[in-house]
């Protein structure tokens, strides 16, 4: 496991190469250096061990169907050309993302592999900070999304760190977390990145939740805390009112008019070329093709849009599945539990949900993957068992409490 996690902190490196390989001429074979190593080692770790986190016949027939139909689809899209191996490694939204989860289901987590993963995260945390500083002192709208590949690179860990927050005692560690993420928040409004935005101001809204859920902080503390918050955030928006209106992300606009504006003509295509019965319940399959009236071919290989590339690629059967497991797991993770981990990893389900309709398209990148981890914990009796105490004992380094 200790080479699986150290490449899976590293993931968000593969998707930050295929970013700037053109930008910078990186040769390719470096981003295969780093997604295949990754593949192979959880594919062996895959067939040594079994899912034990399977609580009844109804979990155990969900995992059944959604092994045989994964396969299933993973032998439909076998193409016999060299050009199938290049986009199976090299492509963010092509195999990986449907065969890795698959993977990630059998791996046996324990409090170890926690630990040392909120080590690397933090790690990756203060490593952020002069990227951070310096995206702030030279924004730049052309820019953005080398700025998020930059960030989510280092970041890989951030979202759930700050979800569980409330188990650190460290002052200057929970400052810097609210840098963080008020940073991201005002960098991807300045660019009117709708999506990542909203994204993260789920998971400041999560970690509230959690904290007034939360049996490590005191009735008063948390009353005094929340009221410092809310009258800060009322004073700054209440002094920076127009320089916030001017942000790039309100110019947008958030309404419906301005969302169609932006995605309606690209969703409109999906849906007038998804007309089959078959088409809905089963999708395309991974080489499936979708009207983009855009393109020059008037066809695309997947949509700007999560929910309708999930369809696109395996249908409301795949996302029916999906959906079990990410309900199940968040009401076990979050209602079944007495420990603020296991709720912030509930907590990145729901978000991702969420996020659907905006983005979050299924990929290679670090965050959806780590929804497949979060999973099989969530289901655990043993890591929902655990309290805040434990958890604060055994997984949260003394370096960074």
């Amino acid at each position: 496991m200790k080479k699986f996690l150290f490449l899976f902190c590293l993931l968000g490196l593969f998707n930050l190469i295929i970013t700037v390989e053109g930008m910078y001429g990186i040769p390719s074979i470096i981003k295969y250096l780093l997604i295949t190593p990754f593949f192979f080692v959880s594919l062996n770790l895959y067939l040594k061990n079994k899912p034990k986190w399977l609580l009844n016949k109804l979990d155990k027939l969900f995992y059944i169907i959604f092994t045989f139909y994964t396969l299933l689809l993973l032998l439909l899209s076998i193409r016999f050309e060299i050009f199938y191996l290049q986009e199976f490694f090299a492509s963010s939204f092509f195999a990986l993302p449907f065969i890795i989860p698959l993977f990630l289901f059998s791996l046996p987590y324990d409090l170890e592999f926690i630990k040392k993963y909120t080590y690397y995260a933090s790690k990756g945390i203060l490593l952020s900070l002069p990227i951070i500083i310096g995206i702030l002192l030279t924004l730049n709208s052309e820019f953005w999304l080398l700025h998020y590949a930059y960030l989510d690179t280092v970041l890989f860990g951030f979202p759930l760190l700050y979800l569980f927050m409330s188990l650190r005692t460290n002052l200057s560690i929970k400052i810097t977390y609210y840098f963080i993420i008020i940073s991201f928040l005002f960098i991807f409004a300045y660019y009117g990145r709708r999506s990542v935005v909203f994204d993260y101001f789920f998971i400041l809204l999560f970690q509230i939740a959690i904290e007034i859920k939360s049996k490590n902080i005191s009735l008063s503390k948390k009353i005094t805390k929340f009221l410092f918050i809310f009258s800060v955030t009322l004073i700054s928006t209440t002094i920076l009112f127009n320089r916030i209106a001017g942000l790039h992300f309100f110019e947008r606009g958030v309404s419906i008019e301005a969302w169609e504006e932006s995605r309606g003509t690209v969703v409109q295509d999906f849906f007038d070329d998804f007309t089959s019965t078959n088409d809905w319940i089963f999708g395309r399959g991974l080489n499936g093709l979708v009207k983009r009236s855009y393109n020059e071919s008037g066809l695309g290989n997947g949509i700007e849009n999560g929910y309708l590339q999930l369809i696109l690629k395996a249908g409301n059967l795949y996302f029916s599945i999906l959906l079990y497991f990410f309900f199940r797991a968040f009401y076990l993770g979050w209602y079944k539990t007495n420990n603020d981990l296991t709720r912030a990893l509930a907590a990145l389900l729901i978000i991702h949900l969420l996020g659907l309709v905006g983005f979050n398209v299924p990929g290679t990148n670090h965050r959806y993957l780590l929804l497949w981890v979060a999973i099989p914990i969530c289901f655990s009796p043993y890591f929902r068992a655990l309290t805040n105490l434990q958890v604060k004992k055994l997984i949260i380094d003394k370096k960074y409490k």
